[in-house]
């Protein structure tokens, strides 16, 4: 387009600077030959320009087109990206919730685990004490027992030593009680009371003992 306006110009100036004699007719006829080639030219020029007005509104309205095809694809787009977009958002919201929950729940545990850890701490010092207590406790029975031990040989000592002052005083002889045996059967064998027997031997009632020693009164 810029190449006919400068040549339309060019001609222009061709023909308006030009010396048209009227008594010339080969001039006039010239200048006729020059004036049809520029409205010829003038011609083409509108021709084409026309012609590129057609391309031009037709490439606009390919563009419009493809400007309301791209306006759609691209709001087709949107919808279902925004509808991606927000099932992400529900269920990053749904993670963050889960994530939070988690994190409650691991504090929770931990503190638990704190309090039983403390516990347990606690426990076992008192078990540790208690074993202390226990194993001075054993030491104190295994030290009462090492007492009665030696009472009961005193006693022992005491009752044989009463034992023999006693048979000196009246008794004369021992008797250990077997089975099946009872004072009055023991009596009959001596030769002796039963009231002698509970006398001498400090009996209370006729009952006695497998393996009880009774004192046999003299005659």
């Amino acid at each position: 387009m810029k190449i006919y306006f400068l040549l339309f110009g060019v001609l222009f100036l061709a023909v308006s600077c030009s010396p048209i004699k009227s008594t010339s007719e080969d001039e006039r006829h010239q200048a006729e030959l020059t004036l049809h080639e520029v409205q010829t030219n003038v011609d083409d020029f509108h021709h084409d320009l026309n012609c590129y007005k057609t391309e031009f509104q037709i490439l606009e309205s390919k563009l419009e087109n493809q400007s309301a095809t791209f306006g759609k694809l691209k709001e087709t787009i949107q919808r279902e990206y925004q509808g991606k977009i927000e099932n992400l958002l529900v269920r990053l919201k749904e993670v963050e919730s889960r994530n939070a929950k988690v994190e409650e729940q691991s504090k929770e545990t931990l503190l638990a685990m704190k309090d039983l850890t403390r516990h347990a701490d606690e426990t076992a010092l008192a078990l540790k004490q208690y074993r202390t207590r226990i194993n001075d406790f054993e030491k104190t029975l295994i030290a009462q027992n090492l007492q009665l031990e030696e009472i009961k040989k005193m006693k022992g000592t005491l009752e044989e030593m009463a034992t023999l002052l006693k048979s000196e005083e009246g008794a004369t002889a021992l008797h250990r009680v077997r089975s099946g045996e009872s004072l009055e059967k023991i009596a009959k064998k001596y030769n002796v009371s039963i009231n002698s027997l509970k006398k001498i031997n400090r009996l209370d009632e006729d009952l006695i003992m497998i393996g009880q020693e009774l004192k046999i009164p003299s005659k």
